[in-house]
């Protein structure tokens, strides 16, 4: 079965903006397309930040209810613990998700289709799939939704072994017995307090004098109080 190769919308990208964009475009009677180089739908919110930063978020503050409800037991996690181990709900809840969106794109007559999006010109598309091959495709509407990257500074070498960023944080085997954070913004405010949580020796260092500079001075003192403590 030949794949259509013109659409009324285009969209390049399946995170939340561009499930978004496809499925209102869908609604309003246009025929859509959806482009994705990842095998799975949802973007780095689903396999490398908000779903597995939250899922670690809840492990650590299961783990720190089970401390304060147990102090005299003196109950810690090993020194060994894998990452894994606290994430272990993670692969359900993506699996869950993307059956999800994949039930809603089939359901809006949404065409999925996976491959790398270059610009051919304004209206023209083309996708190379993980085999080699190309099409071009044809819109009158196309919506670039493809996300962001870390920004790593220049003079600091990510290795994502060591030294890592927000993408590859979590690919690490154990926990670490401490943990430097560089940047006072909310991811690297999240995993501070997350890795806080668990028992890690953690350090903040922002070139602001507080983190969180866009929030209320009065919400960051109590946060960092909290951090503190």
């Amino acid at each position: 079965m030949s794949i259509p190769t013109t659409y009324d919308i285009i969209v390049i990208g399946a995170g939340p903006a561009g499930q978004k964009a496809a499925v209102q475009g869908a609604k309003a009677g246009k025929r859509v397309a959806l482009i994705e180089r990842e095998r799975g739908i949802g973007g780095s919110c689903v396999y490398r930040g908000t779903i597995p930063s939250k899922t670690l978020r809840e492990s650590a503050l299961h783990l720190d209810r089970l401390k304060r409800a147990g102090e005299a037991l003196q109950f810690n996690l090993k020194p060994d613990t894998q990452i894994s181990t606290l994430l272990s709900r993670l692969d359900q809840v993506v699996q869950a998700h993307d059956s999800f969106m994949s039930k809603q794109l089939r359901r809006n007559g949404i065409a999925l289709l996976h491959g790398r999006a270059r610009f051919v010109n304004a209206r023209t598309i083309e996708m190379q799939t993980v085999d080699g091959a190309s099409q071009q495709f044809t819109a009158d509407t196309i919506v670039v939704a493809t996300g962001s990257r870390p920004r790593n500074p220049n003079d600091i070498p990510v290795d994502h072994e060591h030294i890592l960023d927000s993408d590859s944080l979590l690919s690490m085997l154990y926990l670490p017995q401490s943990l430097t954070v560089v940047g006072g913004g909310v991811i690297g405010c999240e995993y501070a307090s997350i890795f806080a949580l668990l028992g890690v020796e953690v350090t903040l260092v922002d070139r602001a004098p507080y983190p969180l500079q866009f929030m209320d001075k009065e919400l960051v003192d109590q946060f960092v109080r909290g951090l503190e403590n």
